[in-house]
């Protein structure tokens, strides 16, 4: 087990990986376990003030949009087959 001190630099971090069937398919999807191993975990490496998501509400974007008047752009991105 590292030190506090050699907790950062350690290079190697273990993980359990799985894989688990799909909801109403025939194929799998991989299961990484990124918080396993308490004091070792990839996630214990992440800063929380960068990990931390934020969704807007409808009514936030519909403002953004309206302030940015004619000709603004806006998209969306579909990652159901991601999952």
């Amino acid at each position: 087990m590292p030190t506090e001190n050699s907790k950062s630099t350690t290079l190697f971090r273990p993980f359990p990986v799985g894989i688990i069937p799909k909801k109403d398919s025939n194929k799998y999807k991989t299961i990484t376990n990124l918080s396993s191993s308490e004091g070792l975990s990839v996630n214990e490496l992440i800063p929380h003030s960068e990990s931390t998501v934020n969704f807007n509400q409808f009514d936030s974007t519909a403002k953004i949009v309206a302030k940015l008047g004619k000709g603004a752009l806006m998209s969306t991105l579909d990652i159901k087959s991601t999952f």
